[in-house]
């Protein structure tokens, strides 16, 4: 269930993604997949408080800037429809296995609106602290990403993906197209995965 993270503690600061939850049928094919790889602690295994999603931003904020943050993307997802969905290729990646997107309009657009409006709510401080408790301690390479996501990860270098778990899958995921209707802020945990939902947001209307 979502929960709103503690506003009181002012000074907190969390490592957030702000994604797009799969919808039931993806879902269930990327946890069958995700099951055939690596294990915690050297993997992860997608359950309750791990979700596979297509991550549109990364970065740490504060709690006392996540009003802020909640608004900005209130303002975005009232003007999107749901996002058409087609998966790609499997990438083996030096540890990672994940599944490509095929980009689309729509969905370059709702990351770039993402990127230039929650510019000015991220925080330029974060460590292991800011991750989800709910998951094994973090790498120092996901408190990297998670810093670098805006130089490294974002506008050109945007590559949308469902990161599938640690390892190389020996089979390949079925064609699916599919239409995501929700977006979240989830807490990041461990190998920054969706350790946890804050809020969600659910895209309705018919053109951007």
């Amino acid at each position: 269930m979502p929960r709103t993270l503690d506003a009181n503690q002012q000074h907190h600061v969390y490592a957030l993604d702000v994604a797009l939850l799969l919808p039931p049928i993806l879902q269930r094919r990327i946890i069958r997949l995700n099951s055939m790889l690596s294990r915690p602690p050297d993997g992860f295994l997608f359950n309750k408080y791990h979700l596979p999603h297509i991550t549109l931003s990364q970065f740490f904020v504060t709690s006392a800037n996540y009003s802020a943050c909640k608004r900005t993307i209130t303002s975005i997802a009232d003007n999107f429809g749901p996002i058409s969905i087609r998966t790609g290729k499997i990438i083996q990646g030096r540890t990672a296995s994940t599944v490509e997107i095929e980009p689309n309009k729509s969905l370059l657009e709702l990351h770039t609106q993402l990127m230039d409006q929650l510019r000015n709510v991220e925080s330029h401080v974060g460590n292991h602290s800011a991750f989800s408790s709910h998951s094994h301690s973090p790498r120092p390479a996901d408190v990297r990403w998670v810093k670098q996501f805006r130089s490294r990860a974002a506008y050109n270098n945007f590559s949308p993906h469902v990161t599938v778990g640690i390892g190389h899958l020996s089979r390949p995921c079925p064609p699916t197209h599919v239409l995501a209707t929700t977006i979240a802020t989830c807490h990041l945990g461990s190998f920054c995965t969706c350790a946890q939902v804050f809020d969600t947001w659910t895209l309705t209307v018919t053109s951007v």
